[in-house]
């Protein structure tokens, strides 16, 4: 505009004073007004020059090139320009301002909904694969085939009126099963060429392994995983199974927690105690409530499992169910450092040397308490609860423990001998000792007779209550009398009540047949066989150091002299002590006995030379530990236990004191590499099973039984026997 022009050629005249300015201009105006020279162009080409340069080329110099220095102007110039412009208009300043401002507000608010709305759509997606992640498992098939459509099946066209079409449900399903190799993809994904991290927050693994966990109940144990309660009615774990409907029915309450923790600490706030650090610790989760099912209690052992066995008892009965009527509430603190039992599931099974298989031992409940009595403890360390935000929650309500516990059950069974020995032939099942897939090669009877059931019921006729009440009785062992040089085992089978009739013969009373027979083995003969055993065990034991017990005695004598052995005794001498109401000294016998003590000090310091007064506490010590001393002590010992004659011990505290210390031995065997005392029985048995000592029992009996006596005895009762069957059978032909 023209005020403008005109603020700009006042400006283009000031710098023109001290160099030359050029300028373009359409207006001719302020051309003619502030230039001091005007050229006309048009066209490209010259048509007029207010006032021309007459060059005369004779006086020219050289063409020298310099720099002109910038063309813009000074910051503080445009800046003064700026202010200017914004002052003279105003107006469009603001609208200027206003829009390019919507404009700004528009693109971030857009950019802020984009970013928030992909943010979101991202955490759904997080933790709704967090609650139901990718999984691959080792089998797998389409079931969409069950769900097929019976009126498609045979839709061909060929069908007849009357024909029942087959829709082919089970064949379909099993058509689309696939197997996958899990283990070529675990080594697969943990060599980092998949490039799946990329893509993952986490990649776990879940194995087959369930850990074998049980409280200790007052006076017995059970077991809270996997949960056995419901068993009676069909329900319980579904630890090992595939099955939709027991997984869905399991009433187990212990669950894996994710290794990768970030996958859900941020979903729940801690209530008390602190999340699992190690694999003996697991952590309560509660309900987004803060609650727990009653259930849960009897886990716990907040409430009494009989209970809850009665009111299942009387569900199977089909009686009212008596339910508890006040549950109650119960703290954090009730809840923080309840302990459960962790038991190695190989330490079921013990081997039976004599047939060479594994047995289980689930079924002896003594067995049972020892091995959960000595099982790792398992600790609950803290309580979660869901936080108030969290969605797609990852941890079941229950009780939960760390990935790294799976890890150390597989790692603790890889250890045991059963494993081993199945792993190391793969072809025999430990449990039965043949081969998998092969029956049992017992010897079948059944197939070397054939009996006419009707005509053997006619020949014979038994009279089955007759027979129950003869074998009452029959095995009388009070008889069994042992003398000076032979033990007579001919009184030791009572079968007067044993009667076999057959009709139209003699009764056989196996009483009356026993009754001349008599068997016998000296003690000598006893003694020899034992000894020979003893002998042949201890150079078994030679070859298998677990079996050898020849310094059992003083391994024993070495562990009570370890802190863990005094502190044993001591605490239940002092315990025993303590019931007699203590032991009574008087001041004269301590008196007596520092008279004297001093008095043996005094010789022991002469003989020595002891002078020194600072040194006299390690004079004395050292003194104490002469036989001399001990002596001493020894005897005021006996002394004061003499004088407190009535001191009592009970057959209770002498049986508590011998279990502590052979529970803390058999730990201290296990930690120093020391035969297992629990297992001597089973090493024996391992003998007993080996050729030497099948040959040592063999010989012995031989030696101790005159089997030629035995021989004539059985074959004259025999023929007495047989003697009068064939009289009966001849006066019944006569």
């Amino acid at each position: 505009d023209s005020d403008t022009s005109v603020q700009v050629m006042d400006l283009l005249k000031e710098v023109a004073k001290d160099r030359l300015v050029v300028m373009v201009t359409h207006n001719p105006e302020l051309a003619e007004q502030y230039a001091t020279r005007i050229v006309k162009l048009r066209d490209g080409k010259i048509r007029a020059d207010s006032d021309p340069l007459v060059i005369e080329e004779g006086t020219l110099e050289e063409p020298k090139h310099k720099n002109m220095g910038k063309s813009s102007m000074s910051f503080l110039t445009a800046l003064s320009l700026s202010f200017n412009n914004l002052k003279t208009k105003k107006a469009r300043t603001l609208l200027t301002s206003f829009a390019g401002s919507i404009g700004i507000i528009g693109i971030a608010l857009i950019l802020s909904l984009s970013t928030g709305v992909n943010a979101y759509i991202q955490t759904v997606e997080e933790e709704t694969l967090s609650e139901y992640p990718l999984q691959i498992q080792s089998t797998g098939f389409d079931f969409s085939s069950m769900m097929a459509d019976s009126g498609s099946a045979g839709s061909g066209g060929n069908e007849e009126e009357g024909d029942i079409h087959v829709v082919e449900m089970i064949s379909g399903m099993f058509s689309t099963m696939d197997s996958n190799d899990l283990e070529s993809l675990k080594n697969y994904l943990d060599s980092g060429d998949s490039g799946i991290e990329e893509y993952t927050s986490a990649v776990e693994y879940s194995y087959n392994v369930a850990p074998q966990i049980y409280r200790e109940d007052g006076d017995g144990i059970r077991q809270v995983n996997p949960d056995s309660s419901f068993d009676a009615l069909g329900l319980g774990s579904s630890t090992g199974s595939n099955s939709l409907m027991s997984s869905m029915m399991s009433t187990d309450v212990f669950y894996e927690m994710p290794e990768e923790d970030s996958l859900y600490k941020s979903q729940y706030d801690v209530k008390a105690g602190r999340w699992p650090e190690n694999y003996n610790e697991c952590v309560l989760v509660l309900t987004s409530g803060g609650g727990m099912s009653d259930f849960m209690l009897y886990t716990l052992g907040l409430r009494d499992s009989m209970e809850l066995d009665e009111m299942i008892q009387q569900f199977i009965d089909e009686e009212n169910v008596d339910t508890p009527e006040n549950i109650g509430d119960y703290s954090y603190d009730d809840i923080l450092g309840i302990t459960f039992k962790l038991v190695n599931s190989a330490d079921y099974y013990q081997y039976d040397s004599e047939y060479q298989v594994w047995r289980d031992k689930t079924d002896d409940d003594e067995y049972m308490k020892h091995l959960v009595q000595n099982g790792e403890d398992i600790k609950i360390v803290g309580v979660v609860q869901p936080a108030e935000d969290a969605n797609g929650l990852l941890l079941s309500s229950g009780i939960c423990y760390p990935a790294s516990l799976t890890r150390h059950v597989a790692e603790e069974a890889e250890k045991s001998q059963i494993v081993q020995e199945q792993l190391a032939d793969k072809t025999v099942n430990v449990f039965t000792g043949e081969a998998f897939g092969e029956e049992s090669s017992e010897f079948d009877t059944d197939s070397l007779f054939s009996i006419d059931a009707e005509k053997l019921q006619s020949a014979f006729a038994f009279d089955s209550e007759g027979l129950t009440d003869g074998l009452d009785g029959a095995f009388d062992l009070s008889s069994l009398e042992i003398g000076g040089e032979a033990m007579d085992f001919s009184s030791m089978i009572d079968l007067s009540g044993i009667q076999v009739d057959i009709p139209q013969m003699p009764s056989l009373s196996m009483s009356d047949m026993m009754d001349s027979i008599t068997i016998t083995a000296s003690s000598e003969d006893i003694g020899t066989m034992v000894s020979g055993l003893l002998k042949g065990y201890q150079q078994y034991a030679a070859d298998h150091p677990e079996a050898d017990y020849s310094n059992i005695g003083s391994d024993l004598l070495t562990y009570l002299k370890t802190d863990e052995g005094k502190k044993i005794l001591t605490d239940h001498i002092m315990e025993i002590l303590e019931a007699n109401g203590g032991l009574t000294v008087s001041e004269e016998q301590i008196e007596e006995l520092f008279r004297e003590v001093l008095a043996g000090y005094q010789i022991y310091a002469q003989a020595n030379g002891y002078t020194d007064p600072d040194k006299f506490d390690d004079y004395l010590l050292e003194y104490l530990k002469t036989d001399e001393a001990q002596a001493i002590l020894s005897r005021w010992g006996d002394e004061i236990f003499q004088a407190n004659s009535d001191f009592t011990i009970t057959e209770e505290q002498l049986l508590d004191l011998a279990s502590d210390i052979a529970a803390g031995y058999q730990q201290y065997a296990q930690a120093n590499g020391l035969p297992d005392p629990y297992k001597m029985g089973e090493h024996f048995l391992a003998y007993l099973g080996t050729d030497d000592a099948k040959q040592k029992l063999s010989a012995g009996i031989s030696n101790m039984v005159d089997t030629g006596s035995l021989e004539q005895q059985i074959s004259g009762a025999i023929q007495s026997y047989v003697g009068q069957m064939m009289g009966s059978f001849t006066g019944e032909i006569a």
